[in-house]
């Protein structure tokens, strides 16, 4: 018997109900129970983001909310207009859209199969990027083999997953319209409904074209592999086509292998500013902020609040419009990758004063905060690198801890800052905090070693270089 998964009913969106209970349902029961549920839930971050946006886009193309009243009409609503969302799914199947994953002519968020242009099949893993295939570590998962099979429900969240974190790769493999995978962040409601509310904009506030090209699931025309794209429309950027992919059920319904290849290329990248993400500013202007295990994630808050500066969200921008608390509950979502490998998978969620990103002063100020502990850090590391009685992890571990400290003390000063209390007094307490904390790790971490004369000496030296970059802090401060 032909397989079919119907998405529209057939449960593959993992929720959480407000009594705690886990269940897994398909679109029209989330949004029609969104209210009463608590939120969307996945072991993995990436899937979890994935359903986030797609949902999102379901609801902008089905509702196409106009301006921020109407947003605000949506955050006071009981509950989602079901009535609506029913007339979309007609007007979607009307023009021959299928919610069925393994249609044969128009399968769910995929291309019908081509013989011509889809190569061989590979092993389902491939759309997995914790799974051990090709470039990826086998830290996440150690299955390697082909004969890997997953439920429909899992193969459905790894497409969302695959269109919205793909890197650029060999043999023309393209990457999404953000090039590499930014953290992606999702501003988090007291129920699901809330939550989805806060992933949608004001159609008067997009700038470009809106649905021409359609959405993915509306698309008629194919994905050919490597065709350059310079323009697209809002809603099919947010669900770029990057990969051209086909899932093979198996005769349980299961899914083993799929047909994936090169999809299109949008090589006009910075134009494209995407609402659920920060940016940062280089020589070149404006860039998405991406993770790094070597930048945790406090020291890129002057970023994710700069509202003024037009660095934060735009749905971070557009809820400090409408809502008048000022407590916020950001989740990040993001992959760190290297050459089209995928290193750590990350899911980080903040909680912070709104007020923060009130003024230009307030977010200079914390950007400040942040390059006194870095400007200490790097001074910290070469005095301790200086050291040849100290092993080299010594000295990244005694750096780790010093700039866990430091986090502390950074949320501190966020708390005095949303009361308005950062001044030079607040700014100098603060950099005689860390400055506490840069000679209190170096001197922990030298007394741990059994040093000779002559080693202590040169202990002392690096001490003193270490005392220079702080009193030179401590001068820039009180400047």
């Amino acid at each position: 018997m032909k397989a079919t998964f119907n998405v529209l009913d057939q449960g593959w969106i993992p929720v959480v109900t407000a009594e705690g209970k886990e269940e897994l349902l398909g679109i029209r029961e989330t949004l029609a129970r969104a209210h009463e549920l608590q939120a969307i839930s996945t072991a993995s971050p990436l899937e979890e983001y994935g359903l986030y946006r797609f949902l999102g886009l379901f609801l902008m193309d089905a509702l196409r909310p106009e301006s921020e009243t109407d947003i605000e009409d949506l955050c006071e609503a009981d509950s989602f207009d079901m009535e609506a969302i029913e007339d979309y799914i007609a007007l979607c199947r009307s023009e021959g859209v299928s919610f069925d994953l393994f249609d044969e002519e128009r399968p769910f968020l995929q291309c019908k199969h081509d013989p011509a242009v889809d190569g061989a099949e590979k092993p389902v893993n491939v759309l997995d990027v914790t799974r051990a295939s090709g470039n990826n570590h086998t830290h996440f998962d150690h299955k390697t083999g082909s004969n890997v099979a997953i439920p429909p429900d899992k193969a459905a969240r790894l497409l969302l997953a695959t269109y919205l974190f793909c890197t650029a790769a060999a043999q023309g493999y393209p990457s999404g319209v953000n090039a590499s995978p930014p953290y992606f962040g999702v501003i988090q409601g007291d129920n699901l409904q809330e939550t989805l509310v806060h992933t949608l904009l004001p159609l008067e506030s997009i700038g470009m074209s809106f649905d021409e090209p359609p959405v993915l699931w509306r698309r008629r025309g194919p994905i050919v592999p490597k065709k350059e794209i310079g323009k697209t429309s809002w809603l099919h950027g947010m669900l770029f086509p990057a990969r051209r992919i086909h899932l093979i059920p198996d005769d349980a319904g299961n899914v083993c292998a799929v047909h994936i290849c090169q999809g299109e290329n949008f090589v006009n990248k910075p134009s494209w500013h995407d609402p659920y993400v920060t940016y940062r500013i280089g020589k070149d202007g404006f860039f998405p902020l991406r993770p790094s295990a070597d930048r945790a994630i406090w020291r890129n808050m002057c970023d994710i609040i700069n509202i003024p500066g037009g660095q934060a969200p735009q749905l971070l921008a557009l809820y400090r419009s409408i809502h008048a608390q000022d407590a916020v509950s950001l989740t990040l979502y993001g992959v760190e990758t290297s050459n089209a490998s995928y290193l750590n998978v990350y899911r980080h969620t903040l909680a912070f004063p709104l007020s923060l990103s009130n003024n230009s002063g307030t977010v200079d100020a914390l950007r400040f905060c942040i390059s006194a502990a870095e400007t200490l850090a790097n001074s910290l590391r070469s005095s301790l690198q200086n050291i040849e009685a100290l092993p080299g992890t010594m000295t990244s571990s005694s750096v780790n801890r010093y700039y866990q400290m430091c986090e502390g003390r950074f949320w501190q000063f966020c708390g005095q800052a949303a009361a308005g209390s950062c001044g030079r007094q607040e700014l100098a307490a603060y950099c005689g905090d860390i400055s506490e904390f840069a000679l209190g790790v170096f001197t922990s971490t030298v007394g741990s070693l059994n040093l000779r004369a002559a080693a202590l000496a040169a202990v002392e030296k690096q001490r003193n270089n270490l005392r220079k970059s702080i009193q030179k802090l401590q001068k820039e401060v009180s400047s």
